[in-house]
């Protein structure tokens, strides 16, 4: 529709559907098969959460064994830029894994506790802690984020059970306990390892929003980038990510169709505005930059897609659907401050909605099953 009615680039467009779509439509038919596959096979259901956690030991056994090459542990912001990871990876990917940690822990916490049960929550827990530490490693200020916000939710999920729920209470409360100290501990190590920018937060996203007064979001090279209220210079990401995230909203109200790139709109629409500038194809939030790309149609659809799998799958009172919650649960905000609407992770994205639309489509599939 949007390439036929409202190209402002007939030809990249439709390159764009034989290459990123394409591959988007073939992960969206994986995703969906195998939403399936998991809910009558629990042995393939073993081996996908083992895997959830792949990209967190693969990053921090490359950071564990380069420490052990040069005989001290490595600053995370060295570790980040000299070897194979992007933050993103390791934000984005352990995101996932949390998320479904969580759904995991709180499903297993409505049951009696038994000597297993506390052997699966182990398990968990310790997922949970070493995606919040290949995020760490990699000083991923957004992987940090997302960790902390997934546990926040899930100490929420543990309170209400300790409320509403007349079992295992002093049990539940060692859960949350544990839960809270880790978090103290991930953000006291973070503030001290992480680029700056979490201490002037506030003041830097005050100058950053302020696009006509401070214009160096246009290209901060050979221009002084503005002093915050602390009289300091702004962290460098933080003005640069909130400056293109406000251009990017006034931009989609001015294009409310959008562009038409998965790739590049912002740039492209600047270009279009007639705006001078040196910036990246995307403004660093997924649904700034999708908005820009296929306008507000475009992000109240696959808004209302992950508020379907949040809504839906808590209603349906299922495991599988359980996990559909919590994967929107983690897309939703963190589309918000990572560049997600990008190449593999726009794509991988669509992959893990169709895995929890899937799984909703799917509920009551094992009973209707032959024996």
């Amino acid at each position: 529709m949007h390439l036929i009615f409202f190209s402002y680039d007939f030809e990249l467009e439709l390159k764009q559907f034989t290459s990123l779509w394409l591959r988007a439509i073939v992960g969206i038919i994986i995703g969906f098969s195998l939403g399936f596959a998991l809910r009558i096979n629990s042995r393939r259901k073993i081996l996908f959460f083992i895997a959830l956690f792949a990209t967190s030991l693969i990053n921090l056994a490359i950071y564990t064994y380069q420490s052990y090459i040069q005989g001290v542990w490595i600053a995370p912001n060295s570790f980040v830029t000299a070897y194979y990871f992007n933050k993103i990876e390791a934000a984005y990917f352990g995101g996932i894994a949390i998320a479904i940690s969580a759904a995991q822990i709180l499903l297993t916490l409505k049951q009696k506790l038994t000597l297993r049960s506390w052997v699966v929550l182990f398990f968990w827990g310790v997922g949970i802690v070493l995606a919040l530490l290949s995020s760490l490693v990699s000083s991923s200020k957004n992987g940090v984020a997302i960790g902390i916000y997934l546990c926040l939710m899930l100490m929420l999920g543990v309170s209400y059970q300790l409320i509403f729920f007349k079992i295992n209470r002093l049990k539940l409360a060692v859960v949350l306990f544990l839960i809270f100290g880790f978090i103290v501990v991930i953000l006291n190590s973070h503030k001290s390892t992480a680029s700056q920018g979490w201490d002037t937060l506030f003041q830097d996203v005050h100058i950053a929003v302020q696009v006509d007064k401070y214009p160096q979001w246009k290209s901060h090279i050979g221009l002084t980038l503005p002093l915050n209220s602390s009289g300091k210079t702004v962290a460098l990401n933080t003005y640069e990510r909130f400056a293109w995230a406000t251009v990017g909203v006034t931009l989609i109200a001015k294009y409310p169709l959008g562009y038409g790139l998965v790739n590049n709109s912002f740039k492209k629409i600047l270009d279009l505005d007639g705006v001078d500038h040196v910036v990246p194809g995307q403004v660093h939030s997924g649904w700034i930059d999708f908005g820009l790309a296929y306008g507000i149609p475009g992000i109240l659809l696959l808004f209302s897609c992950l508020l379907a799998l949040l809504v839906l799958g808590l209603r349906a009172k299922d495991e599988f659907c359980f996990m559909s919650t919590w994967l929107a649960l983690m897309l939703i905000p963190f589309c918000l401050i990572a560049e997600m609407s990008y190449k593999q992770y726009f794509e991988s994205m669509l992959f893990f909605v169709a895995l929890g639309c899937s799984w909703l489509a799917s509920t009551g599939i094992e009973k209707r099953l032959p024996k």
